[in-house]
Parts: structure tokens; sequence; C-alpha cells
């Protein structure tokens, strides 16, 4: 077995793409998770805030993430480096960038509301308790409700769109997961 590239090739992805893909998964569905964990939790609980909390700092630790995983992704294409389309017929082809590029807006959509909806809440955005952001809007009631229901519709939109990826990559067998996860051979 050879040592992977750190960047992608035609036919599989490199180290730095590999650990964009899965520390981003990680954290997507850990932000899921979370959040529909304190979604749940009674108002006014403790355990309501604590989960608040964690999925905000999370939510303003993945924009780090997200930003890199685009310029990383546009220097790949714009070298010729990205691996090629599994899919070959127009539909799946389409269909498949398709899942890729809304992925990408869902999360884009998640990570812009998100701040909007503590700020128009009237307080400032904590991460993790070591540094604050204060509000650049003043508290806005009316904004603040509808952002909540574009960020959960967002949500729902963007676990839909998880699983047609997931179920993508299952259909194309062993050669999608191996240009991800699978180990290079020499």
């Amino acid at each position: 077995m050879s040592s992977l590239p750190l960047q992608d090739t035609p036919n599989l992805y490199g180290r730095l793409s590999r650990l964009a893909h899965w520390g981003g998964a990680l954290l997507v569905i850990t932000m899921l998770a979370v959040g529909i964990t304190f979604d749940e939790a009674p108002r006014g609980s403790e355990f309501r805030a604590s989960m608040k909390a964690l999925h905000i700092s999370l939510g303003a630790s993945a924009w780090l993430l997200l930003v890199g995983r685009i310029l990383w992704r546009v220097k790949q294409n714009r070298a010729g480096l990205s691996p090629r389309p599994l899919s070959t017929v127009g539909w799946q082809l389409l269909l498949e960038r398709g899942v890729h590029i809304g992925l990408l807006l869902a999360l884009t959509a998640l990570l812009c509301s998100g701040p909007l909806i503590v700020w128009t809440g009237g307080k400032p955005i904590n991460i993790f308790g070591l540094l604050q952001l204060a509000s650049p809007l003043t508290e806005n009631k009316g904004l603040h409700t509808a952002l909540e229901e574009g960020h959960e519709l967002m949500a729902n939109l963007l676990f839909g769109l998880l699983v047609l990826h997931i179920v993508g990559a299952l259909r194309h067998g062993l050669g999608s997961l191996r240009r991800m996860s699978g180990p290079v051979r020499g």
C-alpha cells in the first residue's frame, strides 16, 4: 500500500479532502443531533441552554471548516485534480452534482442564519466560553422567528440531502467508498 497523497487525483481524494469531508460530516451530524436535542428539551431548562450553547459554538467553528473546504475544492478543481464524477448518465450526473451543490448551499444558509438568529434574539455569540462576538444588529423578534423557521427548514433539507448523498455513495459501491475512505493501492 502506498501513502495517500495530500492533493486529489482524477481517481481518488487526497488526505486534505478526506479530512475535510469526514471532519465536516462528523461536525454536521453532531450539530444536527445537538440541534434536535436542544429543540426537544424543555424550554428554560439548564440542559436545553447547554445544548444550545454547544450548537452555537460548533456552528461558529464550522465556518472555518466550510470556508477552508470551499477554497480547497476550488483550488483542486482549477488544477484539474478533482476526482471525476462517478455517474455518467445525464440525469444521474446532474443529481450527483446537484446534491453536492445543495449540501454546500444548505450548510452556507445554516451557517449564515445561525448567527443572525442569535443576534436578532439580542444576544452575542459565545464560542465555547472563550470568545464573544457582539451583535451588530438590534433585537428583532419578528425577524428572529422567521430566521428560526428558515433555519429549521434548511436543517431538514440538509438532512434529506445527506440521505441522498449516502444513498448515492452506496449505489456506486466500493469504488465510491474507496475514493473517499479506502486504502490506496500501489
